[in-house]
């Protein structure tokens, strides 16, 4: 519907109407420029502070559907946007009418097999994305979006086969080194690389293998970045971890394989049981356990310490779904005999502030602790911590790697899905529906929470 000026609008709406009035005489090229423009700023951006410039780019996307209802590239681009904001439904019309229109459109069918993922209709979404895989096998995103297909349909052999396939094309740091394709480990030296070269959160669940592997072959190089470096030293005692770049075993050790460690998942994890056997496999040292417990019981005295972490870093875009709203936390901070303690990484001074006024509460912050970069220490306090709720994050990870007891809360279905694969026997998982609030699931963590609560003090 196209947006008209009326005396009640709010000046919100006003500055759409304005800015959207602004490109009415415009031509569709130039509408289309600006709508780029502002998408990128959105993407750059990474959080909600964007809002105002994607709210701009849909409004203006829709007017040119109005004025230019033929308009593939639109379509395209507001049915992306709709993803973003879990307007699923609105962008699965829209995707089927380009594919009326042209059945072979590869990024309509794109977007729609993502689009059915998000919607749990999975069977429809593999069909979608096998169709160009088969195209372009080499298409690095459709091959990792197909291969969360099969993790949600519980193929896990043939996800794994597909995400190999995905991660051909990434950069490889040590091209003098062969790369493995299935032989026997038995007795060997071998690499284990990094699926992402910066570390993070899929490193870390994917770490759950390197045990495994460690009892078959004769020596592991482990290749990590700072922030994980003294974690997996503590975890992986003995062995010989290396940051990122450097050679530590030339000159002295002839390495038979370099093994990027998700590809092991298709020796390690072809069947769902086999994701649960190991728990706590990332171990802080136990000064720091030791440390963190003082300081947090210092401030909690005889309280349940709950930490909690809300959103992710990046609060918009096709992860947006997976971030909730401080605002919307209020039965859980409002609850008496609990001391909570941010596990934010990012900047949330202001949300934290505002929640804590809103709820007449307190939300502690750690000194001494970097929790972007400083994942022993972040392992250590979430050991300390009676439970973690927390959005799907790094942070979410590194507690349930270490064995803490965490409450996740995560989109039903995703087509991002790889951290919810069914490593962590510790976790507790509160999904929501795609049409579903954050509030109506945290409602349900409330309940718990006082549950639990009253269980601790019989």
């Amino acid at each position: 519907m196209s947006l008209k000026p009326t005396n009640r609008m709010n000046k919100k709406s006003k500055n759409i109407y304005n800015f959207v009035t602004l490109f009415k005489q415009k031509s569709i090229e130039d509408r289309l420029f600006e709508a780029n423009n502002l998408i990128n700023f959105v993407e750059l951006k990474k959080d909600r502070s964007a809002l105002p410039e994607l709210e701009l780019a849909i409004k203006l996307l829709e007017e040119n559907l109005l004025d230019y209802g033929d308009c593939e590239t639109s379509a395209l681009l507001l049915a992306r946007l709709f993803l973003w904001q879990d307007r699923l439904e609105e962008a699965l019309e829209l995707c089927n009418k380009i594919l009326n229109l042209n059945k072979y459109n590869y990024l309509g069918l794109h977007i729609r097999g993502i689009v059915q993922l998000h919607m749990g209709e999975v069977d429809g979404a593999i069909i979608d994305l096998l169709f160009l895989h088969k195209i372009n096998p080499e298409h690095g995103l459709v091959a990792w979006n197909l291969a969360n297909a099969y993790f949600l349909d519980k193929k896990y052999k043939l996800a794994w086969s597909v995400f190999d396939r995905a991660n051909s094309v990434l950069f490889n740091n040590y091209p003098k080194v062969p790369l493995w394709s299935g032989e026997d480990l038995d007795n060997t030296n071998i690499i284990l690389t990094q699926y992402n070269s910066r570390g993070g959160g899929d490193d870390i669940m994917y770490a759950q293998i390197i045990p495994e592997v460690l009892n078959i072959v004769k020596s592991a190089f482990i290749e990590t970045d700072p922030r994980t470096f003294s974690l997996y030293q503590q975890s992986f005692k003995g062995q010989n971890i290396f940051l990122s770049g450097n050679t530590p075993w030339v000159d002295h050790t002839k390495i038979d394989f370099q093994i990027m460690v998700p590809s092991l998942g298709n020796l390690f994890r072809q069947e769902e049981f086999q994701f649960k056997k190991i728990t706590g496999y990332l171990k802080p040292a136990h000064t720091e356990i030791t440390r963190w417990d003082k300081l947090t019981k210092k401030i909690a005295n005889k309280n349940l310490k709950v930490g909690i972490c809300w959103r992710s870093l990046i609060s918009i875009g096709l992860t947006g779904p997976f971030s909730s709203n401080l605002d919307d936390w209020g039965e859980i901070l409002k609850i008496p005999n609990i001391s909570f303690f941010e596990l934010q990484y990012d900047e949330s001074e202001k949300e934290r502030q505002r929640a804590e006024v809103l709820f007449n509460t307190e939300i502690h912050q750690l000194d001494n602790v970097d929790m972007m970069t400083e994942f022993e220490k972040i392992s250590a306090i979430c050991l300390n911590m009676d439970i973690v709720i927390s959005a799907v994050t790094t942070v979410a990870l590194i507690a349930n790697a270490s064995g803490a007891r965490v409450w996740e809360l995560r989109p039903e279905y995703t087509a991002l899905d790889m951290s919810g694969l069914p490593c962590f026997p510790n976790r507790q998982i509160y999904s929501r529906g795609h049409s579903e609030s954050w509030k109506t699931v945290l409602s349900q963590v409330a309940k718990d929470l006082n549950k639990l609560m009253n269980e601790s003090r019989e």
